[in-house]
């Protein structure tokens, strides 16, 4: 059994969406999760507020890094 070369472009940006998605859902999940303990302890609510602007930052790079193929290719 012999192994193949995998085809991989250069211009394959999947890992960056998967990326984003993951990001974006585990900001969600944990500001969703933390509201309880944000009700009594104020630290917590302010730990609680940065994970969603972490996740949007995370998820906006890895979308301009995947787009960033249309704006720098030679035509």
């Amino acid at each position: 059994m012999s192994l193949k070369p995998r085809n991989s472009s250069k211009d394959d940006h999947s890992m960056l969406w998967w990326i984003s998605i993951l990001a974006i859902g585990i900001s969600l999940s944990v500001y969703i999760l933390m509201e309880k303990q944000a009700e009594i302890d104020i630290t917590a609510e302010r730990t609680r507020l940065l994970f969603p602007l972490i996740g949007i930052t995370i998820a906006g790079l890895c979308f301009i890094c995947g787009i960033s193929k249309k704006w720098f290719s030679r035509r």
